[in-house]
């Protein structure tokens, strides 16, 4: 009972300071309501999803962001898919600074504490990496980052790693005049996948092959 007292009233506090907190989007208090909030109810993500708009609205510096994804992704230890999107951000935010020694660190990390969970998550975090360097115009790195994608996931190759991290790939290394690269991408699909014939995905893997033949 008092447990379900507490709950309540933890839960009525925390909408009643973010309502409060609505209402001053462009005041000098707005993140340290949104932070007091998350006191009351530390697991409702859009009390996090708040501040993290803001903080990029605000132009954070990467020090900033790296503290806030690392508060993230301990505050959600315990559940895989919301820890997951906090490493992500933060495996970006290194990329992006160019910090290169810290992303191949968290990137192992990441690799490990999900080696016993669900496969689609470790490709989301490959896939994450290699579109964040397309974004950067590092192609050759995105290529090897890809090539050694691959060579790790090739044993359970299926839907998830092609519609995730392959046709993706593909489709925007053609559609920035990287044909070359779209090519190398799928030498070895035909060995990587044996989809069902004349399923789904044998049909999408016989279209992308198409439209990449097709482009000079």
């Amino acid at each position: 009972m008092i447990s379900d007292l507490t709950r309540t009233f933890n839960y009525e506090r925390c909408q009643l300071t973010l309502q409060w907190a609505a209402m001053n989007t462009e005041h000098a208090s707005y993140p340290e309501l949104i932070r007091y909030a998350r006191k009351y109810m530390p697991r409702l993500v859009s009390t996090w999803e708040l501040e993290a708009g803001w903080l990029e609205a605000k132009q954070a510096p990467p020090e900033t962001m790296e503290a806030f994804w690392k508060r993230w992704a301990t505050n959600f230890h315990d559940e895989t898919d919301l820890r997951l999107r906090g490493q992500v951000q933060l495996l970006n935010l290194y990329r992006t600074t160019g910090d290169e020694r810290a992303a191949e660190r968290l990137e192992r990390e990441i690799q490990l504490e999900n080696k016993s969970e669900r496969f689609d998550l470790a490709i989301t975090v490959a896939a994450e990496s290699i579109f964040l360097r397309l974004d950067q115009g590092e192609w050759d790195a995105a290529q090897e980052d890809y090539g050694r994608a691959m060579a790790r996931f090739r044993t359970n190759a299926g839907g998830h790693l092609f519609y995730n991290l392959v046709r993706p790939y593909v489709e925007r290394c053609l559609d920035a005049g990287k044909p070359a690269h779209a090519r190398a991408a799928l030498e070895d699909l035909d060995k990587d996948f044996k989809a069902q014939p004349n399923s789904l995905l044998d049909q999408d893997i016989r279209d992308l092959t198409r439209q990449v033949g097709s482009v000079q």
